[in-house]
Parts: C-alpha cells; sequence; structure tokens
C-alpha cells in the first residue's frame, strides 16, 4: 500500500496516511539541511506551523519521500 500525505501545500499541518505501523520521519530543507525528526502514526498530522515558507523533502521510511511547499 502506498502511504499518502496530504494537504500539499501545506499551511500548518500534513496528515499521513496508509501507513502500517509508527513510522519515523525525517524532515529536510530543499538544501538538505534536517529541520525536523520525529514518529507519526497512521491519520496522524505533521505539524508545520513553526517552519518558515518554502519547499522542504519529507522522508517517510527508507523509500517514500515526499515535495512538501509551506504557505
Amino acid at each position: 500500500m502506498q502511504i499518502v500525505a496530504y494537504l500539499n501545500p501545506v499551511t500548518n499541518y500534513s496528515k499521513i496516511s496508509r501507513l502500517e505501523t509508527d513510522t519515523d520521519y525525517l524532515l529536510y530543507s530543499v538544501e538538505g539541511k534536517l529541520i525536523r525528526q520525529g514518529r507519526i502514526q497512521n491519520g496522524k498530522a505533521i505539524d508545520f506551523s513553526n517552519i518558515k515558507k518554502g519547499l522542504y523533502f519529507l522522508k517517510i521510511n527508507a523509500n517514500t519521500i515526499f515535495k512538501i511547499i509551506k504557505n
């Protein structure tokens, strides 16, 4: 099953669904700097409210990377 991140572009939160188990995530700037890391549960949201506007890469598991636009 393919993991889904929705509400993209993001204003405050991006919800993650179709995770089989609790999963670690990493959020990187377009320059490759690690901005945030954490653990996410299926159907829960990642908080982007304190992150500057711009382009980010959200890595979930080793195989899944989403391009996220923060408005």
